[in-house]
C-alpha cells in the first residue's frame, strides 16, 4: 500500500523522519511519496502571485486531509502521526491492502 509522507520543514521531528523514511520504506517494500515541501515552481515564479499561493496550498491540502501535526503518514484512510510511529506505519502499509 502506498504511504503519503507529510512533513513540516520547521519540525525537528519531521527531520528525523525524513532521514529514516527511505531506509524504512525499502526495508518494508513500501512506496512512500513525500507530499509536503517546497515546490520547485516557487523558485522559478519569483515576482508572480504563484510565489504567494504555492506555500498556502500545502497547508490547505494537509488540513483537508485532517493532518494536524508533522510528520504524518497517510496509508489508505489511516492517519499515523509522529516520528516514533514511522516503522509502525511502514509495517501497516506492508501488511494491509
Amino acid at each position: 500500500m502506498k504511504v503519503e509522507f507529510w512533513v513540516e520543514f520547521a519540525s525537528t521531528y519531521s527531520c528525523l523522519s525524513v532521514m529514516r523514511r527511505t531506509r524504512e520504506a525499502l526495508k518494508w517494500g513500501v512506496e512512500c511519496a513525500a507530499k509536503a515541501g517546497l515546490n520547485p515552481s516557487v523558485l522559478t515564479d519569483a515576482g508572480t502571485n504563484n510565489v504567494k499561493e504555492t506555500p498556502r496550498a500545502v497547508p490547505n491540502a494537509a488540513l483537508k486531509k485532517g493532518i494536524f501535526g508533522a510528520p504524518t503518514l497517510i496509508i489508505g484512510s489511516e492517519l499515523i502521526c509522529g516520528d516514533a510511529h514511522l516503522e509502525d506505519a511502514m509495517n501497516w502499509a506492508a501488511t494491509h491492502d
